[in-house]
């Protein structure tokens, strides 16, 4: 792994920010996430936005959200709630930092640990979430639910995955918690987004995943969406 994924934590005085940076740093090294967090104050943070992965803003500086995102629009900027950053809970500001970096930043910080991957597929009932693969005719993405079912399965993760065409859940909208589409029809994107709108993450597999048939990497892709949606909510 050739660097890091960064994340800053901001607050007004860089005080209460260095004590969850430091306890963010101590549980991502004890679930093997190469992540580091570093804390800066209000009046310093804004001139060093460009060199994180993620920003996370205390409360306080909870106002300076848009402003940031203005300034570095290629960063995710996110607010840490009131109960996170007040009860300094370091493994509830990593979780939401990694479902809110880019795919190829959270696969350097190694994506998903089995911390994540539990509470991305918990739901209240105890049902599997459920995982949709689609792509042209559906013949392909039976091939992949195959090979994502063995990974599910090995990892014992609490989701059920399905395969169709990408058609067919366009014209007929299906219940599922991740919808991942073949990049072949990347084009149909946009009416899959309207027509799920908030409902229900849907994105598209690399070329790379998706030619490789790379399971591990598309059951980790489903994880991040379906954990980002949950704290979204």
């Amino acid at each position: 792994m050739a660097e890091d994924a960064k994340i800053i934590i901001i607050c007004p005085s860089g005080l209460t920010s260095a004590m969850l940076a430091t306890r963010m740093n101590k549980r991502a090294k004890e679930r093997g996430l190469k992540i580091v967090t570093d804390s800066m104050p209000l009046r310093r943070g804004q001139g060093a936005l460009q060199n994180y992965d993620v920003v996370l803003l205390s409360p306080g500086a909870a106002s300076f959200e848009r402003e940031f995102k203005e300034l570095a629009p290629e960063v995710a900027v996110s607010p840490l709630s009131m109960m996170v950053y007040g009860r300094m809970e370091a493994d509830q500001a990593l979780d939401q930092a990694l479902a809110l970096m880019p795919l190829a930043t959270r696969n350097r910080a190694e994506g998903v640990d089995e911390a994540l991957a539990q509470r991305a597929t918990a739901t209240a009932s105890g049902a599997p979430k459920r995982l949709i693969v689609c792509c042209a005719g559906g013949m392909s993405s039976s091939l992949l639910s195959t090979k994502i079912q063995d990974e599910i399965t090995a990892r014992n993760l609490n989701i059920e995955v399905g395969w169709t065409s990408v058609h067919k859940v366009e014209l007929e909208p299906v219940e599922a918690d991740c919808i991942l589409v073949g990049p072949q029809v990347s084009p149909i994107m946009p009416r899959l987004k309207e027509v799920y709108g908030a409902s229900t993450p849907v994105a598209l597999m690399s070329m790379k995943d998706y030619g490789t048939m790379d399971a591990k990497a598309i059951v980790n892709q489903a994880l991040l969406l379906m954990a980002e949606h949950d704290l979204a909510r």
